[in-house]
């Protein structure tokens, strides 16, 4: 990390290198800032997601009168998020706002830049693993922001689904693998619950036990092609019954579900009976 002498105290800046793909931000692009020093003007503002490029906010674009403080809206070593204004790409001046943010907009700005945080704080893990300095991996951040459309997202499918998550990226699979270990490390993934109510019944003479024969197949057949899923069966009460389907794989957790509906259909027919079953909403455990 970076750290500025500032009047009042260390000034932090997450990482030395530049988060962002670009040398320099767009005008109107919505970034975050450590603020260096006030002068009584306007003040220096460091980019973190720029590795701590300096840009400048003048006092009117700070305060909406000029008879307030501007102390009153920033300090040094606060963190904000700014509207880009201007930039001179040639001298590599940059101008910002502070009033022209909008709540909702600093609110979303500010979630996913902690989120972003998130991923390249596990980035920098994987990289010190691997013996590399971790903006030769930003790239690897990037093709996941492209394709999962937020890198922590992309490391979320890595932790919760293996390597297969991330197949269609291009990734090289020494990084891949170092990096799926520290993301279940560093990520819970919650479980995810389906409930069912079903309806079975069976109009043989022992239809009892034939009802539980087409749960007992179903579960089983359910444990051989999902065995990281969990099935259970629980009576309401005859014909009804609450069947639960327990996983931190989505796509798993899916498939499951048409394995045991499919086979306790099929069962229930064998057995002179009918089978359905109908869903609540999803849930998510921690």
């Amino acid at each position: 990390m970076r750290r500025e002498k500032g009047r009042e105290g260390e000034i932090v800046i997450p990482f030395r290198f530049r988060l962002a793909r670009r040398e320099l931000p767009n005008e109107d692009e919505l970034v975050i800032g450590t603020v260096k020093n006030i002068v009584d003007h306007g003040a220096y503002v460091m980019l973190d997601e720029y590795g701590g490029k300096e840009a400048y906010v003048s006092i009117g674009e700070i305060v909406h009168s000029w008879f307030h403080d501007v102390k009153d809206y920033i300090k040094e070593g606060h963190k904000a998020v700014f509207k880009v204004l201007r930039v001179d790409y040639r001298r590599g001046l940059i101008d910002l706002s502070l009033k022209r943010v909008k709540p909702e907009e600093r609110e979303k700005k500010m979630y996913h830049w902690k989120r972003l945080l998130r991923a390249v704080r596990i980035l920098d893990q994987a990289a010190r693993r691997m013996g590399k300095r971790t903006e030769e991996l930003m790239e690897v951040l990037w093709k996941m922001e492209d394709y999962f459309g937020d890198p922590l997202r992309g490391l979320e499918a890595l932790a919760r689904e293996g390597k297969q998550a991330v197949a269609k990226l291009g990734l090289d699979e020494g990084t891949v693998t170092v990096l799926e270990e520290v993301a279940r490390q560093n990520i819970q993934i919650p479980t995810i619950k389906k409930v069912g109510i079903a309806r079975l019944v069976s109009v043989a003479p022992d239809g009892v036990k034939r009802i539980g024969q087409v749960f007992s197949r179903a579960v089983e057949a359910v444990k051989k092609e999902q065995p990281n899923v969990e099935v259970r069966v629980y009576t309401i009460g005859s014909p009804r019954y609450r069947v639960e389907f327990m996983s931190r794989e989505g796509k798993a957790l899916e498939t499951a579900i048409q394995v045991f509906t499919r086979v306790a259909q099929e069962e229930a027919r064998r057995n002179m009976g009918e089978f359905s079953i109908q869903f609540a909403e999803e849930k998510k455990e921690e």
